[in-house]
């Protein structure tokens, strides 16, 4: 067995906004390009229904993935604890919230299901039964600033070493290890009016050490906010809940429990420095562990790219296929090592392994 790939249509989520494309229309494209056969997708990004899509939403959508012969992967589900009313939403309230999200995914032939990392366990415990009866996974999303040792990590992982062979696991986001803030990044922030003096100091503190949002009220504090634009505030904000500077290595310790992963690109420049090599390193990583799951491609660089002449749609074809790539490439890897640790020639193992 090894990782399948596809794609997440959060990546087009500019061609929602703009309403150039349907769901239907979206999934087409995805189908045509050849970025399937995963797909996932954000639930409340793509049925108006939710939390209670019209049998109409949800027989499209069975119609569409099949007529395509794309494969549901992950769902993206949210439990908004604040309320319209000024209050938090209580335990049993978040988790009823999150299970008619579940019912949902299980309805469209979802297999996981996605959500964002810091929910409360007393919630998870609660809808561990609901899961179990639907046959679905859910996974919380490790990316971009996290740490090994912070708090909602090592919250989370303590609880699954806890609960052994339950279905809840993890999302794992290449953008926990990036070498360098984003070619194309860097290129916005002049346009938006940063000085190469802000842009060294911002640098410097996003390679520093410590929880993101104490490194960026370090990087905020040296600025004059007078002469920031809210435009470029916004931006500079970007790499401290965004992008993550650290070693793929040091994450090891949590490969027992992925159950899905997003392999994230920014754009296509520098190619090979910023997306290849480390979507290499990446996916071997997963196939070294015995990962079998699905790998998305995630495009995230629409916030600071004008969308002029930007067809995010041909960039994730290319990097679908490099993902195609690097899987095969790793899976040889692999193999070739547990043959010689068996002492069996590769050739034998791979015959003994397929049949």
């Amino acid at each position: 067995m090894k990782p399948t790939v596809g794609t997440t249509l959060f990546s087009f989520t500019d061609e929602w906004r703009s309403g150039e494309l349907t769901l239907s229309e979206v999934l087409a494209r995805v189908a045509g390009l050849g970025l399937g056969p995963d797909v996932e997708l954000v639930g409340y990004q793509s049925f108006r229904g939710l939390p209670h899509p019209t049998t109409a939403e949800v027989e499209r959508f069975h119609h569409d993935v099949e007529r395509s012969g794309l494969r549901p992967t992950a769902f993206g589900v949210y439990v908004d604890r604040a309320t319209p009313a000024g209050r938090w939403l209580t335990t049993e309230e978040s988790a009823a919230q999150l299970t008619e999200q579940l019912h949902v995914a299980a309805r469209l032939g979802f297999t996981s299901t996605r959500a964002t990392l810091g929910m409360d366990l007393a919630v998870v415990e609660r809808v561990v039964p609901v899961l179990e009866e639907l046959g679905l996974v859910l996974t919380f999303e490790i990316q971009g600033p996290h740490t090994p040792d912070a708090p909602d990590v090592t919250t989370l992982i303590a609880w699954l070493e806890s609960h052994p062979g339950s279905p809840v696991g993890l999302t794992f986001d290449s953008s926990v290890a990036m070498p360098d803030l984003p070619a194309s990044y860097r290129r916005a922030l002049p346009r938006l009016g940063a000085t190469p003096d802000m842009e060294a100091r911002l640098e410097e503190a996003w390679r520093s050490d410590g929880p993101p949002f104490q490194r960026l009220g370090r990087f905020l504090a040296t600025l004059d906010r007078a002469e920031v634009s809210a435009d470029l505030q916004e931006q500079l904000v970007t790499p401290f809940v965004r992008f993550g500077h650290g070693d793929l290595a040091d994450w090891c310790h949590v490969l027992p429990w992925v159950r899905h992963a997003h392999a994230k690109f920014w754009d296509w420049e520098d190619v090979e420095t910023q997306v290849l090599d480390p979507h290499r390193a990446f996916v071997a990583m997963l196939v070294g562990s015995g990962y079998a799951g699905s790998i998305s491609s995630e495009f995230g660089g629409i916030a600071w790219l004008e969308r002029d002449g930007l067809d995010v749609f041909d960039l994730t074809r290319q990097h679908v296929a490099f993902l195609r790539s690097a899987v095969a490439s790793a899976q040889v890897v692999h193999c070739v090592a547990r043959a010689e640790r068996l002492g069996l020639r590769p050739s034998t193992y791979l015959e003994l392994a397929g049949s």
